[in-house]
């Protein structure tokens, strides 16, 4: 791992280590939700999350030298904004400890020293999309696999299921399978990143070893750059599959898949 990477992975780690903690605070308050450090733990949380996410909008190979990725990363830190930070600003003792963070962080990247980096641990590959990348992907699932951001996929579409599509209930594969079996799978297949397409809308290319095919909220979809398989899991507890490869070899693994196959999600 190069310095400007080094800089990169510990700008995450950062981010990540510190919501943490202030997640853990925010979590053990349980009395007024609008009392000074109830806000001020929520606060810190939230700027360090839309710091994390727009550190994770950028790869190390997007900084020509560690002189520009120090001062790209700390204007990240001024600048990184979500949907709760812009709400909270109207709050002066929110808009005061975030504006605390902010300096932390920039502090962080611009001072950690060359030692430090090379002590650094690497992290997982994690970058969010962008709006661009993010559409074209969708639109060629759309075309594809019939996948349309707005609506359910199969089967809680109604739609008819394809030869190279299956679905199944999510109970039973994940007593009888689990998802690591999905990532051996796609690893076998030389897969080793994954693309994440949420709900919400917003797309993730990650390692494949730290997917996790689980509903959390969102209803989402995985895929990767072939896009000649897919994988869907519902709130409606389905877990759907397609690719004409993918399908066979989950077959082959599981039985009984059979006794699983999900005809009636209702």
């Amino acid at each position: 791992m190069d310095n400007i990477q080094a800089l990169h992975t510990a700008a995450r780690h950062y981010c990540g280590e510190q919501a943490a903690h202030w997640g853990r605070e925010f979590s053990r308050m349980h009395g007024d939700p609008n009392s000074e450090d109830t806000v001020e733990a929520f606060s810190r949380f939230q700027v360090l999350n839309a710091i994390n996410e727009e550190v994770t909008r950028y790869v190390p190979e997007d900084f020509p030298s560690l002189e520009e990725a120090r001062y790209r990363l700390a204007d990240v830190g001024q600048t990184a904004q979500n949907q709760f930070t812009r709400s909270l600003n109207a709050m002066a003792i929110a808009k005061s400890v975030m504006q605390e963070e902010r300096i932390k962080f920039s502090h962080f990247v611009n001072s950690i020293s060359l030692e430090s980096l090379h002590s650094v641990v690497p992290l997982p590959y994690h970058r969010i999309l962008s709006d661009t990348e993010c559409q074209k992907i969708r639109e060629t699932l759309k075309s594809r696999w019939g996948v349309d951001k707005y609506h359910y996929w199969l089967p809680l579409n109604g739609e008819q299921e394809l030869p190279s599509i299956c679905v199944f209930d999510k109970t039973y594969f994940d007593r009888d399978i689990g998802e690591q079996v999905i990532r051996d799978i796609l690893a076998s297949h030389g897969i080793s990143r994954v693309w994440e397409l949420r709900e919400s809308g917003q797309c993730y290319e990650i390692d494949l070893t730290s997917a996790v095919f689980q509903y959390d909220g969102d209803e989402n979809y995985w895929t990767s750059s072939e896009m000649d398989w897919l994988l869907y899991v519902s709130d409606k507890s389905t877990i759907a599959f397609a690719g004409e490869w993918f399908i066979p070899a989950l077959k082959l693994i599981w039985p009984n898949w059979h006794d699983c196959i999900d005809s009636d999600w209702d």
